[in-house]
């Protein structure tokens, strides 16, 4: 039975590490060798933008190192972000925690303070004040630890490995770290599962989801930051959105939730108590097991990545260029599409009137963000493109 978990697990874990590969880009030296490209990192006060696209001063330089930021690996203040490529020596994997004060780096320390087999699949609270991660150690014992951040401090508690052997991937960690979300999408049952109470005893799990049919979507299951809500994603054979959430204690049996327009309730981002939920291109607020629409904006072009406010009035996203397909047979390297970093914002007028307003924060090649959860301040990364003439070309996601 634990040889089984154990398989599952490494399944879990190797279809977490194609998912990374996909996303960063890389590139091909003239060794022939894929390495990570170079990045640089980027930080904005919103409310005060004047610089025009392309033309912003990084905040730090030349990270040699697999980077994609997102909602999962940078805190909501912005104050550190998790790497997974120790920039003293490429060829040494590991997952460290950068210190970051308005996007200049400011420390640099280990995720598991201790010497491990590995460490893998770190999930960070939308506040930045819990991780989450899966870490073998020495001895074989496979675990998921959590380390909670010192209340106003870049300081973490030690890690507190929960005493799990269910196999998984962490979709989700609430920001008090009481709560942990584990999903399985590649073999056998399908499930989704909540791991609780876990610090003062045995771990409690709840199963909200499972099936040996059904398909769960790569991207769809998450909790929220108050650890009061969870969604999934059903992505075959009939695609659909299911939310439960935590009452006296308990979670309830997920269910549909149908709007007003006849369509199901989704959810391509929302905020750190589900209040305001993004779907499309409308933002709802949630009252209750109700859902009133609030605003909504046109984006120009398909939206990728997006990111709420906790206020609801600030959406973070990116477009990019659409390249022609190429064919099958050709397993040259791709040219990495051009990108554009947007926000929408609901502002209000000196008239006392809301309008919906779109600004291009910059542009490039390989971009990813983090919108912080007061939706005044962005950092992201950008591939930085001067060592483009010494590649042979982009791997596209």
């Amino acid at each position: 039975m634990r040889s089984d978990r154990f398989i599952g697990f490494l399944l879990t874990m190797l279809a977490s590490c194609v998912i990374q590969l996909a996303l960063v880009p890389r590139a091909s030296g003239q060794d022939g060798v894929e390495v990570p490209v170079s990045l640089d990192l980027y930080y904005c006060d919103i409310d005060q933008i004047t610089v025009e696209p392309g033309q912003w001063e990084p905040t730090a330089r030349d990270f040699y190192f697999d980077l994609f930021l997102s909602q999962s690996n940078v805190g909501g203040d912005g104050s550190f972000l998790i790497y997974t490529t120790d920039e003293s020596d490429p060829r040494e994997v590991t997952y460290r925690i950068k210190l970051l004060n308005e996007g200049v780096v400011i420390g640099d320390m280990p995720l598991h303070p201790e010497e491990m087999e590995y460490v893998s699949n770190p999930v960070v609270s939308s506040d930045g004040n819990s991780i989450a991660y899966w870490a073998k150690d020495l001895s074989g014992e496979v675990d998921i630890y959590v380390r909670k951040r010192t209340e106003d401090s870049l300081e973490f508690s030690n890690p507190h490995g929960i005493g799990t052997t269910i196999p998984g991937e962490i979709c989700g960690v609430s920001n008090d770290g009481n709560f942990v979300l584990l999903t399985n999408r590649l073999i056998g049952k399908r499930f989704v599962s909540v791991l609780s109470e876990f610090w003062n005893g045995p771990t409690r799990v709840t199963e909200l989801f499972s099936s040996p049919e059904e398909d769960l979507s790569w991207n769809g299951t998450k909790i929220s930051g108050d650890g009061s809500w969870i969604y999934m994603e059903i992505w075959r054979p009939q695609a659909r959105g299911l939310f439960s959430h935590l009452e006296s204690g308990s979670w309830t049996t997920p269910v549909q939730y149908i709007l007003d327009d006849g369509k199901g309730m989704g959810v391509a981002a929302w905020n750190s108590d589900a209040t305001y939920i993004l779907r499309a291109e409308t933002i709802w607020k949630r009252i209750g097991e109700t859902f009133e629409r609030v605003w909504e904006f046109v984006p120009p072009g398909i939206k990728e990545y997006p990111q709420i406010s906790d206020d609801g009035r600030t959406v973070a996203f990116i477009t990019e260029e659409r390249l022609p397909p190429r064919p099958h047979w050709d397993q040259s390297v791709a040219p990495y599409p051009m990108m554009w970093l947007y926000v929408a914002r609901l502002e209000e007028q000196a008239d006392g009137k809301p309008e919906v307003k779109l600004k291009i924060i910059d542009m490039g090649k390989g971009i990813s963000f983090r919108l912080y959860g007061d939706g005044r301040h962005i950092l992201w990364a950008v591939t930085n493109t001067r060592y483009a003439s010494s590649v042979q070309g982009w791997q596209g996601r």
